[in-house]
């Protein structure tokens, strides 16, 4: 276990745990969607994926070609970019300090206790008892692919 410390925010992170599943993890969550939008993110990450993110998803184990998701945020494509949103996650759990917003110019980071739906690294699939993190970056990429992006999903719950 270690522990990291991310703007006065602490991560008590279990790296080997995390490291071996994301071995086992086959496809990332863009490689088995396939649409234009997660077809631009895997191609523009490659050379545009924020350095300090990259560091920080490996100090906690997790390999950053392995998303969860990554969505557009808005589904356009403004002077050339893409707002996305990637989601990573990881064995190890919060200590109570600080924001879990963390902003760094027009990057951001969220970083809390998972509490969502299985995932990538799902204790169903594998002998994993391990509390799980979520790490949401949010940041541009340029677009690449030749087809259009697809339009943020609206959902209404006005009948």
């Amino acid at each position: 276990m270690a522990t990291l410390e991310i703007d006065a925010r602490l991560i008590d992170v279990e790296v080997e745990a995390t490291r071996q599943a994301y071995l086992e993890v086959a496809k990332s969550g863009c490689e088995a969607c396939g649409c234009s939008n997660c077809a631009n993110y895997l191609q523009a990450r490659e050379n545009n994926f924020p350095e300090d993110f990259r560091q920080l998803l490996t100090d906690f184990g997790i390999d950053w070609r392995k998303e969860v998701d990554a969505y557009s945020l808005t589904g356009t494509v403004e002077d050339g970019e893409c707002l996305y949103e990637a989601e990573f996650h990881g064995f190890g759990h919060m200590v109570p300090a600080g924001s879990p917003d963390i902003r760094r110019g027009e990057l951001r980071l969220q970083i809390g206790d998972y509490r969502g739906s299985p995932t990538l690294l799902n204790e169903d699939d594998k002998p994993f008892s391990h509390r799980k993190i979520t790490i949401v970056l949010r940041f541009s990429l340029p677009w690449v692919v030749s087809s259009p992006p697809q339009p943020r999903l609206q959902i209404s719950l006005d009948n």
